[in-house]
């Protein structure tokens, strides 16, 4: 399993790398696997690092959101905010 885990965090790190934010989800997912691969073997020393791979990688996610959303023009902006009060106004009324 830790060679497994290993691999994710390479392709992981790898996505990060090359600027595509599923690098970020992917850290996500994998500290699951890296929660339950430090309690299975009882090697808690990993609890740190894990909590912190948690934090760094929901900060990652909502920069990397904020950043993508900054570069957008302002026309973009308003179609991408008119269609999110669209769903808003429609969301519960069974219509979409």
């Amino acid at each position: 399993m830790d060679w497994v885990l290993g691999i994710i965090t390479i392709i992981a790190l790898e996505l990060t790398l090359r600027k595509r934010w599923e690098g970020w989800l992917l850290t996500l997912f994998n500290q699951c696997f890296w929660l339950y691969y430090i309690f299975v073997t009882m090697q808690w020393g990993f609890l740190l690092i894990n909590a912190a791979m948690w934090v760094q990688s929901v900060r990652g996610i909502i920069k990397w959101r904020k950043d993508d959303w900054d570069a957008l023009p302002d026309d973009q902006k308003e179609v991408h905010l008119a269609a999110a009060r669209i769903r808003a106004k429609h969301r519960g009324t069974g219509r979409r």
